[in-house]
């Protein structure tokens, strides 16, 4: 690649391109072409969800956060201070 005034030039000559050797990139295991392939769906649904903030909200921030309030909620004793009620039948007509 040279710069004149301003001006982008590439050589071909200078490419990696030209250089480039298929069998060094040939996969040996198919594990390998496994984990090459899930590596690259997940980064592309990583980068979707990151352009997504509203599904990055409702997945990741909202469950948290109803979580957290569900643990709160569970250590209240809404009852504690109330006498316990005996149940009887002599309300009900037979």
């Amino acid at each position: 690649m040279k710069l004149d005034d301003n001006k982008i030039e590439i050589d071909i000559k200078d490419s990696y391109i030209d250089d480039y050797d298929y069998s060094k990139n040939k996969f040996k295991l198919y594990k390998d072409i496994f984990l090459s392939h899930f590596k690259s769906l997940f980064l592309k649904r990583v980068r979707y969800l990151i352009k997504d903030i509203k599904g990055m909200f409702c997945e990741i921030f909202l469950p948290i956060v109803v979580v957290i309030i569900g643990c709160f909620l569970s250590t209240v004793t809404f009852y504690a201070l109330q006498p316990t009620l005996l149940l009887s039948t002599k309300y009900y007509p037979e």
